[in-house]
């Protein structure tokens, strides 16, 4: 493999969704689970199911299917006892029709495989529309994961939407799916280019600290479309943290690239990064479907 096809493969083994391992502890005396480990159930059953389908092209997903956690999880230890486990697992069913819902209105689910400078890789299709999903809220990772499939299928001259799915962000519609993103098809030529971008990218991140930092970045380019002002604000907030949570600032790797005292302010005066968040998230918002 050449080094500009391994540094593209690299990007998308980086971002690429990936799953949560089952958190492998007893919870006795929780009254219900936390949220990583329901996110990491969700997962688990939502892979088996693209194993399942992976396994033959011919295959489909067309209806909602139960969860029945209960007795997927006997004896396991990661249902509260009880009254408190019916919930649980309630509100795991509740979570898990959703997201099937959600999927199914973009139409009936299958794998197919697509190829890439001789390269193949295993994509979901729902309908007509190539779907990446999060069991949990959108993250930079899921974002420029698929972002890298849109862009590798589009320059495979496979001209198809794609839709990235995940949990919704508003705490009243927390057991609720949704499409975060959604990308138009893109001319050949013109994905091709934005892969040789992100392949630039990777080689200079690689040399020096990247200077947008990512959860923070994602949370400014969500925004960009309210205003500068605002995007900016929702840049600060992710950056700083505060009721909603620990900043990204508090992240070791962001400390170590960074130092302890990098101000948000110090990012948004700097022109190198609104050159490389322009490079990164500017092609990504474009490409939005309306």
């Amino acid at each position: 493999m050449n080094n500009r096809r391994a540094a593209l493969w690299m990007i998308g083994a980086i971002i690429s969704f990936t799953s949560m391992a089952v958190a492998g502890r007893a919870i006795s005396g929780q009254l219900e689970l936390e949220e990583r480990e329901r996110q990491s159930l969700l997962n688990q059953s939502f892979l088996n199911q693209l194993d399942w389908l992976a396994t033959d092209s011919s295959l489909i997903w067309d209806q909602a299917l139960p969860g029945e956690w209960t007795t997927q999880l006997r004896g396991q230890g990661m249902l509260p006892p009880g009254a408190a486990g019916l919930l649980a697992a309630n509100r795991l069913e509740q979570r898990w029709q959703n997201l099937q819902q959600t999927l199914l209105r973009l139409g009936t689910l299958h794998c197919e495989s697509i190829r890439y400078e001789s390269e193949s890789r295993t994509v979901l299709r729902a309908g007509a529309t190539t779907v990446l999903v999060s069991a949990g809220r959108l993250q930079s990772r899921t974002a420029l994961g698929g972002w890298f499939t849109h862009l590798i299928q589009q320059a495979s001259g496979v001209s198809t939407p794609t839709a990235v799915i995940c949990r919704c962000n508003s705490s009243t519609k927390a057991d609720h799916f949704e499409l975060a993103l959604h990308w138009q098809p893109l001319d050949p030529d013109r994905a091709q280019e934005l892969l040789f971008s992100l392949h630039a990218l990777a080689i200079a991140g690689a040399e020096s600290c990247w200077p947008v930092p990512p959860a923070s970045g994602l949370a400014r380019a969500l925004t960009l479309s309210k205003s500068l002002e605002q995007a900016n604000r929702a840049f600060e907030s992710r950056w700083d943290g505060g009721f909603a949570g620990m900043g990204e600032r508090e992240r070791p790797e962001m400390q170590l690239c960074f130092g302890d005292h990098f101000e948000a302010g110090h990012f948004l005066s700097e022109a190198c990064f609104e050159d490389a968040f322009q490079v990164l998230y500017a092609p990504m918002l474009e490409a939005q479907r309306p």
